[in-house]
């Protein structure tokens, strides 16, 4: 057997093989293998730790990048000292166009040092997911150039040679399933925690580069909630907020169809508490997310506000009122309500709070209105169109408002103090054989929802 690192691992597959759903298990022969290979290289990780570097001091990075700035466009690569280019490397994030980058690469040509890898090898590993695709490939070539041309004997940049191809484009998701396989069978153990120093001889186990974030994604892929406590811990360890954005969604949409509650409650609170409310856009979104991260994004927070609102309407018609026919004909019509709120007063308010499936959300679901105190009222505002709907927990009558009127209005701007108020606006009765009426109520008697049905048929509702 040769002596290459493809040997040792085993690894004879062209990359374009290793699709992110790659999932192969493998022999014991071959997973000793590795285990003997990654021995290896844990022995050569320790002999590396001399020769981390520290990054140059500010002072001396605004200097190099001041004057680089100012004499790019005239390049004199002579005019650079060893000690201005390697401070410049570590300026790279800051360069404002392709120009600088392919000025910089002219200068590295002329003026190259081994010791330049260091920080070529902390730009790619910091700056991975925010560096525009073109600008990262060409410092990936100039970075697995030099690594090809490397012919020394200094086992850190040996050892980074070896490891080139997890510096391509896909690199970050090919050492993800190589972990992945690493890590067969194993169920306590993560392998991410020591990428750093087993594959790039680095001697601190630090994740929080932004490079792990793919890597990560990879290595659980569609598995996750199989994994959740390692995920998390992996997670906390990783300190980089678009990686569960990249995971949780798959595993949010993975489950749309499951109406244990129990496992939806657990699934949302998982993604509530590593990527935020679902009510917020600003939190569900990927700046640097490809077309489907974002759509994946958009897919689960959609999913994860339906089943909230399922089950603020079960929360309201079990805890605020009982009313079980009023509860299923709206968990039927969920897809038409676009958003809902609770009002209550502060005695129920109190009795919500106990509930720990909306614990979590009851400051954005729910409104007190302090002026009723020690009485137990609650109405369910639904947004359906131009429309409010208004359920109250007496059994009352149905309450419908368009939102550009005086009524809608006062709504939107909640400047209610009483649920009398609701109620004592002047507004018609819609009956079943005259539903014209842009606003009313509805009575619940025998028949309302097919009374709700015309009225919403003819004033195009659905």
């Amino acid at each position: 057997m040769g002596n290459s690192i493809y040997d040792i691992m085993g690894f004879y597959f062209d990359p374009k093989t290793f699709t992110l759903g790659a999932s192969t298990a493998i022999s014991s022969a071959k997973q000793n293998t590795i285990d003997n290979a990654t021995s290896r290289q844990r022995t050569i990780a320790r002999q590396c730790a001399s020769a981390e570097e520290k990054q140059p001091n500010q002072s001396t990075l605004d200097a190099a990048y001041r004057k680089f700035k100012s004499h790019y466009t005239r390049l004199n690569v002579e005019e650079y000292s060893s000690r201005e280019v390697r401070a410049l490397i570590y300026c790279l994030h800051k360069f404002e166009n392709d120009a600088m980058v392919s000025a910089l690469t002219k200068v590295l040509d002329k003026q190259w040092r081994n010791r330049f890898l260091n920080g070529l090898l902390y730009f790619l590993l910091s700056y991975w997911d925010v560096t525009e695709k073109a600008r990262l490939q060409t410092i990936i070539d100039v970075f697995q150039n030099k690594l090809s041309a490397y012919n020394g004997k200094r086992d850190k940049y040996m050892l980074l040679k070896q490891n080139a191809r997890y510096f391509a484009l896909n690199g970050a998701e090919l050492l993800g399933m190589t972990l992945r396989k690493m890590d067969v069978g194993q169920t306590n153990s993560c392998s991410i925690f020591s990428a750093s120093s087993v594959f790039f001889g680095l001697s601190s186990n630090n994740i929080e580069f932004q490079y792990y974030s793919k890597v990560i994604s990879s290595y659980f892929g569609r598995g996750a909630i199989d994994k959740l406590d390692m995920l998390k811990e992996v997670l906390d360890r990783h300190n980089y907020d678009a990686t569960p954005k990249r995971i949780i969604p798959a595993m949010i949409i993975q489950n749309k169809d499951v109406i244990n509650e129990g496992k939806q409650e657990y699934i949302r609170s998982i993604a509530v508490g590593m990527i935020g409310n679902p009510e917020l856009s600003s939190k569900w979104s990927l700046r640097n997310g490809t077309p489907e991260e974002n759509s994946n994004l958009k897919e689960a927070r959609q999913i994860l506000n339906e089943w909230l609102k399922r089950k603020f309407i079960s929360i309201f018609f079990e805890e605020c009122m009982h009313e079980p026919s009023r509860q299923k004909y709206w968990l039927e019509h969920i897809d038409i309500i676009e958003d809902i709120e609770i009002w209550t007063t502060p005695f129920t308010m109190s009795l919500l709070m106990q509930d720990k499936r909306i614990a979590d959300m009851l400051d954005t679901k729910v409104k007190v209105l302090n002026n009723e105190k020690n009485v137990d009222k609650s109405a369910l505002i639904m947004s359906v169109g131009n429309y409010f709907f208004i359920e109250f927990s007496d059994a009352g009558c149905l309450y419908i408002y368009r939102k550009d009127s005086p009524y809608g209005k006062t709504i939107a701007s909640n400047r209610f103090f009483y649920f009398d108020e609701i109620k004592r606006m002047r507004v018609d009765t819609i009956q079943s054989f005259y539903v014209e009426k842009q606003e009313g109520k509805i009575t619940h008697i025998t028949g309302w929802e097919n009374t709700l049905e015309k009225w919403m048929t003819l004033h195009r509702v659905k």
